[in-house]
């Protein structure tokens, strides 16, 4: 069978985008977004606190997680512009979201690293840490769009809000003499 490849890329994208926004759908985001608050909602909704850790990066990665028995850690490039940041940050939660860390189970204590062979011979910090260092990787991808949707859908809400605020704060001013029931003037 011949496969045509550019409808299986198609295909593809089109299910990540799909998964991609059943997970928005889930996810609070207020306006006006804040990062922090966000993070703490996030936090809330899996049960397991997330802290945020800015850091002098000089190159790649410029955000990583690391997964503790206790906290997820996400270190970010706090030499770079806020949108950016903001940007890394979303990026390392979306990979929370999506599950590319086991969430909610406790790493070993060092005595059971130490009783496995191929455990104890790793560092802890390689064993509880996920860094990127720019390879594309399907989770990559689903990192960045995941990201870039939330970022998308906050900056939408918040237009939307500026928009229709004054218009509703207009409208409601006119319905004022219905309010007591007196009926128009």
């Amino acid at each position: 069978m011949i496969r045509n490849r550019g409808l299986d890329t198609f295909w593809r994208h089109l299910t990540l985008h799909r998964r991609c926004e059943r997970l928005l759908r889930e996810l609070p985001i207020v306006v006006p977004f804040d990062i922090g608050a966000f993070c703490e909602a996030v936090a809330a909704k899996r049960g397991r606190p997330i802290l945020l850790r800015p850091e002098t990066l000089h190159s790649r990665p410029y955000g990583c997680v690391q997964v503790t028995a206790t906290a997820d850690i996400i270190s970010y490039a706090q030499n770079t512009g806020l949108l950016h940041q903001q940007q890394i940050i979303l990026h390392e939660v979306a990979h929370l979201l999506w599950g590319h860390f086991i969430p909610n189970v406790p790493l070993p204590n060092p005595r059971e690293r130490a009783s496995n062979a191929i455990l104890s011979e790793i560092p802890p910090f390689l064993l509880d840490s996920l860094q990127r260092s720019g390879q594309w990787t399907i989770e990559e991808r689903e990192a960045e769009l995941l990201a870039s949707r939330i970022r998308q859908r906050a900056a939408g809400m918040q237009l939307i809000q500026q928009i229709l605020e004054p218009q509703l704060i207009e409208a409601l001013t006119h319905l004022e003499p219905f309010a007591g029931g007196q009926g128009p003037r």
